[in-house]
């Protein structure tokens, strides 16, 4: 499980979490290239590089399964699409993902 204070240490390295930036740390990690990506995803290499610079978005459900293709922590992908979509909306994340009673 990825605590929130995870994913804050993550955003003050990296900036933002985002399902791009997710899924770029995943392929430089394991030394693949957008080519061995598309083959394990079944994605074009196009739609792979443009998911990393966040030009496309999948979506919640297309965000899930590409996780669990790449055996990563699905909660983790769940999360980075969710917080896009909040900031997308106009909406603090951190609002959203504050527990009741958090001040």
């Amino acid at each position: 499980m990825i605590s929130m204070r995870d994913i804050n240490i993550f955003e003050k390295m990296i900036g933002p979490l985002t399902v791009g930036k997710l899924l770029k740390a995943y392929r430089t990690a394991n030394a693949l290239s957008a080519a061995e990506l598309e083959r394990r995803l079944r994605l074009s290499k196009g739609t792979i590089l443009k998911l990393e610079s966040g030009k496309i978005k999948l979506s919640l459900k297309e965000t899930v399964k590409m996780a669990r293709k790449l055996e990563e922590a699905e909660d983790l992908y769940a999360l980075a699409w969710l917080k896009a979509e909040a900031m997308d909306a106009g909406v603090d994340p951190e609002r959203i993902f504050r527990s009741p009673g958090d001040t």
